[in-house]
């Protein structure tokens, strides 16, 4: 898979590949380079991050490529090349500098535009995959706290062995106001994964003076490198809870 991230002074590609040991017993993998290649044979080194565990027979490695580009370049007609480094005259252990490569081959790219949700009942994040299943907000009549839900499954993938997991999920909330809001979530820590989980999150705002209903929005973006990604959408209604009077009170008395 291979999508763009875009930005005001350049763009970053970037692909996810998987690699598939053909090795009968535990073995490590060697440093890998790789860099983008435009049609007029212009280069662009690219990052490479891939996991430092040894692969088991026939496993499979998740790998990320990126690399910032002109804004010029036409990342439709890219072709991403990839290798075993080597320095020395052997293969380049992890995290080492080569200074070529061998067995390298080139993949025609084709990035997909990714399309943001309607709803947010089904949000990929490879190798996660989150689902928000149901979210509301409670307002008490007079306070200024809006506390806020979300239900949620979340998975991951357990067949691929991967690097360090760069993404971050970036959870905007936009209240009633137009007030938005926005708090940084780690996949695996901040929501766990499991089934009927649920998260809360609390606004504070001047909401016992403007508000009395309504709905809060929720954006989910994927931020990786710094540039966000819309992923989807969707509002969830406000409970508006009504509290007795103090007339009311003392009456009771």
């Amino acid at each position: 898979m291979s999508t763009v991230y875009q930005g005001s002074s350049s763009n970053l590609m970037y692909t996810e590949l998987e690699m598939t040991s053909q090795e009968t017993r535990y073995s490590r993998q060697a440093q890998l380079v790789a860099y983008y290649k435009t049609p007029d044979n212009e280069y662009f080194e690219a990052e490479i991050n891939q996991s430092t565990d040894k692969t088991s027979p026939n496993g499979k490695n998740l790998v990320t490529v990126w690399s910032k580009l002109p804004l010029n370049v036409n990342t439709s007609e890219l072709v991403l090349y990839i290798g075993e480094g080597v320095a020395d005259g052997k293969l380049t252990a992890l995290g080492e500098e080569s200074t070529g490569s061998i067995n390298t081959m080139g993949l025609a790219l084709r990035p997909r535009a990714i399309d943001p949700g309607a709803s947010l009942g089904n949000v990929e994040l490879f190798p996660y995959r989150l689902s928000i299943t149901r979210g509301e907000a409670e307002l008490s009549k007079g306070k200024d706290r809006l506390d806020t839900v979300i239900h949620y499954n979340l998975s991951r993938d357990g067949d691929y062995e991967t690097g360090e997991y760069e993404h971050k999920l970036i959870m905007e909330m936009i209240d009633p106001t137009g007030q938005s809001t926005e708090k940084t979530l780690t996949l695996g820590t901040d929501l766990t994964i499991g089934s009927n989980k649920s998260y809360a999150i609390t606004l504070n705002n001047n909401f016992g003076k403007n508000v009395s209903g309504g709905t809060v929005r929720i954006n989910l973006y994927d931020e990786f490198q710094g540039r966000k990604m819309l992923l989807g959408s969707q509002s969830y209604p406000i409970i508006y809870e009504e509290t007795p009077s103090e007339g009311t009170d003392k009456a009771n008395d």
